[in-house]
């Protein structure tokens, strides 16, 4: 019998994913530094609709507000990286990203032609792109070619909110986001145990349909994550159907994705 601790029981800065679960490999960093150099990431086309266009323009008033400068007195934080990582990652989460982890901050992972900081750690966000809208519905043409845009304003403005909660502790912080930003966000999602490489594919193990990245390097002390092994890319097996460590199961997952998408998370049309 395999027994599922209930999910109010799993602590919050495990999110809502078993990643925890997850085969480790640290061997994989050392072959992460030898990838190369490239450049920081951009938009590669134009905007694909109104909406790609509008949520590109409100990432862009995100990061030219962003708050940078570290407070001129440290906050009384904790001395110990591993509470102080669960911090972070707590707030993330409370924030609605699907994951993250940490790493140390290699020089390989800065950007190519970009200027480095005196930053240690990196903090790797990733949300999962949203549900597109069912053929039939409405709402599909207008949001189909905005779901890789909707998903980098998201994540990027998240990591804007974290950099700055980071600088008001009184630490250097800085968010990295898709078209501002100065590091290899693939390379430190897999040094942060979010991912995996498949050839030229990036893979999470519990995410299909699409992720954006975003990340926050910072000299503020964290524990880091350990890389995920090649074995983690299978993590989709019996116990996570079943909801491993309170985890949300696979079937939940599958369950919600059957659900129009019009009638949103809760079953507010069985109310009378």
């Amino acid at each position: 019998m395999i027994f599922r601790m209930p999910s109010r029981n799993r602590p919050y800065h495990w999110g809502p994913y078993p990643l925890e679960t997850l085969a480790r490999d640290p061997r994989i960093a050392m072959q992460e530094n030898k990838q190369a150099v490239v450049p920081a990431p951009e938009f590669l086309t134009p905007p694909g609709s109104v909406l790609a266009e509008v949520v590109r323009e409100y990432l862009d008033i995100f990061v030219q507000n962003a708050l940078t400068k570290p407070a001129a007195a440290k906050a009384p934080v904790p001395e110990n990286p591993q509470r102080r990582t669960t911090d972070v990652k707590g707030y993330s989460y409370f924030m609605n990203v699907s994951q993250v982890g940490v790493c140390r901050m290699p020089a390989s992972a800065w950007a190519d032609e970009t200027e480095s900081l005196a930053h240690d750690y990196a903090v790797v966000l990733l949300l999962e792109h949203g549900r597109l809208p069912e053929l039939g519905n409405p709402a599909r043409d207008w949001i189909e070619p905005a779901i890789a845009d909707t998903a980098d304003c998201r994540v990027g403005s998240i990591a804007v909110c974290l950099a700055g909660h980071i600088c008001q502790l009184g630490w250097s912080a800085f968010p990295h986001v898709v078209g501002s930003g100065r590091v290899d966000p693939v390379k430190l999602s897999v040094l942060a145990g979010l991912t995996v490489r498949s050839g030229d594919t990036l893979v999470n193990p519990f995410i299909e349909q699409g992720f954006s990245l975003a990340v926050v390097t910072t000299d503020y002390t964290l524990e880091p994550d350990l890389p995920l092994a090649g074995s983690a890319a299978n993590a989709r097996n019996l116990r996570y159907w079943l909801g491993r460590n309170g985890a949300m199961s696979g079937r939940e997952r599958k369950r919600r994705r059957r659900r129009a998408t019009h009638l949103g998370d809760y079953p507010m049309e069985t109310v009378k």
